[in-house]
């Protein structure tokens, strides 16, 4: 784990000419869909707010796979277009993508709901227990996700995603710190590096720094897929 964790951070900086090349394009388009969303440049009516899921999971999307394909393939065919597959890889990426984020909004709503109500007026005792509720949803989710989460990379190069949720099996939570508490973490520490009172030029640095966060991440999933699904050595003989 801890050298996932590292090259993570290690090989984009390490790759950072070759990679920002590769994938400069879908990396523009997210920080362009933050900032709009960020600054607020396009309103949604307040029904269908929900939507920004939807338009940012697109170009998060199209970074992932652009990524995953650039660390776990040749670089000649990072960038690849609709010709080799890449748009139908993104649209099922971000579908699976939207299924993760269904699940864990389905089973915190789940867990909100079974909650019973308070009628002892103890209302200190009854918001400590709705947030040990959501933790246990929350990490629930995040299980879940660790469990399945190898299938987007493998989505991301065509490979096949049974095996890769089949590698998964043993490694559920190394595979949840990758996949939900590494980003909670960097995002939280951004957050509190940026602070409340930010102004526009802080706000342009959290989205930018999100970005870069994606990558850091994105680059942390390949690497455990690469880890878990790459065959054994062979044999070697014994020295003489």
């Amino acid at each position: 784990m801890g050298r996932v964790l590292a090259g993570a951070f290690k090989l984009p900086w390490e790759q950072r000419k070759p990679l920002a090349h590769a994938v400069c394009i879908p990396l523009l388009s997210l920080i362009g869909v933050s900032l709009v969303s960020e600054f607020e440049l396009i309103t949604l009516p307040e029904a269908f707010e929900w939507l920004w899921m939807f338009i940012y999971v697109v170009p998060t999307a199209w970074l992932a796979v652009y990524i995953h394909r650039f660390l776990l393939r040749d670089l000649s065919d990072a960038r690849t277009g609709v010709e080799s597959g890449n748009a139908k890889r993104v649209v099922l990426y971000a579908l699976l993508v939207l299924g993760f984020w269904a699940l864990v909004m389905g089973v915190t709503i789940f867990g909100v709901l079974e909650m019973p109500a308070s009628d002892t007026g103890d209302l200190i005792a009854h918001m400590v227990q709705t947030l040990v509720l959501l933790v246990v949803c929350l990490v629930v989710s995040a299980l879940i996700g660790g469990r399945f989460c190898l299938a987007l990379p493998a989505i991301a190069v065509g490979a096949g995603v049974r095996a890769a949720v089949r590698a998964a099996r043993g490694n559920t939570l190394r595979l949840t710190m990758v996949f939900a508490w590494l980003p909670v973490a960097l995002t939280v520490l951004i957050e509190l590096l940026i602070g409340e009172d930010a102004g526009i030029f802080d706000l342009t640095l959290l989205v930018v720094l999100g970005a870069i966060v994606t990558i850091v991440e994105v680059a942390a999933l390949s690497l455990s897929y690469r880890e878990l699904t790459q065959p054994a050595p062979p044999p070697t003989d014994p020295p003489a």
